[in-house]
C-alpha cells in the first residue's frame, strides 16, 4: 500500500524573529510541523502493520535557498530516519510565502507526478500558520475523500479504513475506502525518536528537489496578498501592590484586580 504524507518545515515559533515590519527574519530557524510529526509516525506505523511505502511531501515556503539549504537537508534527513521511503521537496522562490490554496495546488501536482497514494496523511494544522486548509484542498483537487480531526485509525480489510474523529465533546466513527486523505490530532500517537544508526541510514534515502516546472507548474497566482503584517505588542502596567503585612498585601491586590476587572 502507498501511503503518503503532506509534511511542512514550519517557522519554529519558540525561537520566530521579528522584523521592524513584524515580518519573520531569516534567522528564524524551521522544524518539522508538530502535528506532521504525528502523521508520519501513523504512516509508518501503517507501513509496519500491513506492509508498503512512505512517501513525504513538501512544500518549501520559506527562503531564502542559500540559508535554508542545509536546514532542510537536516530535517528531511530526520523524517527519513524516523521512517519514511522516500521524500520529495518542492523549493522555488516563486511560491515562498504563497498562501495555502497555492500550497494545496502545488502538493496535489506532486501527487499526480508520483501516481497517486491509497492514503495521505497530514497533520490537522501547522504551528506557524495553522489555517487547516490545505490537506482538504489537495484531497477536493484530487478528487477523493477526506476525513479530518482523526485521534485513531484502523484498518478492517484490504479496502476499508475505520477513523475515530474527535470533535472535542463527542467521537465521530467513519468507514472510508482508499484513496483517502486523513487529518491527524496530536493524541493519535507519540512520534518516535530516530536512533542514531536509523539518521546515519537515512542519508542513503531518496530525497528529491523539485522546482514548479519539474511539476509542470509555469507560474502560480496567490488567490490573497498580505497587505502590511505587525506585532502584537504586550505593554505592562507595572501595578505595584504594596502593604505592611501579607494580610495587608493580599487586601490590596484582591482591590487591585477588582479595579482592573480582572474579577468581580
Amino acid at each position: 500500500m502507498k501511503f503518503g504524507v503532506l509534511l511542512k518545515l514550519s517557522l519554529d515559533m519558540s525561537q520566530i524573529k521579528l522584523d521592524e515590519d513584524g515580518r519573520p527574519k531569516i534567522e528564524t530557524p524551521l522544524r518539522v510541523s508538530d502535528i506532521d510529526k504525528n502523521a508520519l509516525e501513523e504512516a509508518v506505523r501503517f507501513k509496519e502493520k500491513i506492509g508498503g511505502k512512505v512517501t513525504v511531501l513538501s512544500v518549501l515556503k520559506w527562503g531564502p535557498k542559500n540559508v535554508r539549504e542545509r536546514e532542510i537537508r537536516e530535517l528531511i534527513r530526520s523524517v527519513l530516519a524516523i521512517g519514511a521511503d522516500e521524500a520529495y521537496v518542492v523549493d522555488d522562490e516563486k511560491i515562498y510565502d504563497a498562501d495555502p490554496s497555492v500550497t494545496a495546488f502545488v502538493l496535489a501536482e506532486m501527487v499526480k507526478k508520483l501516481g497517486g497514494f491509497d492514503v495521505i496523511f497530514a497533520g490537522e494544522g501547522t504551528i506557524d500558520g495553522f489555517s487547516s486548509q490545505v490537506p482538504y484542498r489537495v484531497a477536493e483537487i484530487l478528487g477523493i475523500r477526506s476525513v479530518g480531526y482523526a485521534r485513531k485509525v484502523e484498518v478492517v480489510d484490504d479496502n476499508v479504513f475505520r477513523v475515530y474523529c474527535d470533535y472535542e465533546d463527542y467521537t465521530e466513527v467513519v468507514e472510508v475506502n482508499p484513496p483517502l486523505l486523513i487529518t491527524v490530532t496530536q493524541e493519535i500517537n507519540i512520534p518516535r525518536l530516530p536512533t542514531i544508526t536509523q539518521i546515519l541510514a537515512a542519508s542513503r534515502k531518496p530525497f528529491v528537489r523539485w522546482n514548479l516546472n519539474d511539476v509542470g507548474l509555469s507560474e502560480i497566482i496567490n488567490v490573497t496578498r498580505v497587505v502590511s503584517m505587525k506585532p502584537l505588542k504586550v505593554e505592562r502596567k507595572g501595578i505595584r501592590i504594596k502593604g505592611d503585612t501579607p494580610q495587608e498585601i493580599a487586601k490590596n491586590l484582591i482591590q487591585a484586580l477588582l479595579t482592573e476587572k480582572v474579577i468581580g
